[in-house]
């Protein structure tokens, strides 16, 4: 099931050399996703990286791609998802994904997303057993 209903703890702009005013940081927080629900599609478009951890506990989670339906995402879709993203697994300073830019959500800590690798969107599922609240800090 998609959770849609979010709000947008942390909104940030900064101006530019002309003056503009453009974005430099939002974080969304999806609460009660329950296990194996999905958030909301979040468009990432022009972002630097992402972070995802779940508030009320240190819990698992995996990132999707959202399905596109003629070139615009479907939110409808039951699961909202295409495809899981591929992860590294940091698993102990011997296996240390060094270089990796997509890390998932553990009970080890928040999951990240770098520039390399940025997807025009994402979708989380949540894998804990309790239901929680799922933060998606994004930087421009």
């Amino acid at each position: 099931m998609a959770i849609r209903a979010h709000t947008t703890v942390f909104n940030k702009q900064r101006s530019d050399s002309r003056g503009g005013m453009i974005k430099s940081a939002i974080t969304y927080s999806f609460a009660s996703v329950a296990q194996n629900d999905f958030t909301y599609p979040i468009s990432l478009a022009g972002a630097k990286s992402v972070w995802v951890s779940n508030a009320t506990a240190k819990e698992a989670a995996e990132f999707y791609l959202p399905v596109y339906d003629g070139g615009e995402i479907d939110i409808d879709a039951e699961p909202p998802t295409q495809n899981q993203m591929s992860a590294s697994f940091v698993q102990s300073s011997e296996d240390a994904g060094v270089g990796m830019d997509v890390v998932v959500p553990s009970t080890a800590g928040a999951g990240f997303i770098g520039g390399s690798c940025m997807p025009p969107a994402l979708t989380v599922k949540h894998k804990g057993s309790t239901a929680s609240t799922i933060l998606i800090h994004i930087t421009y």
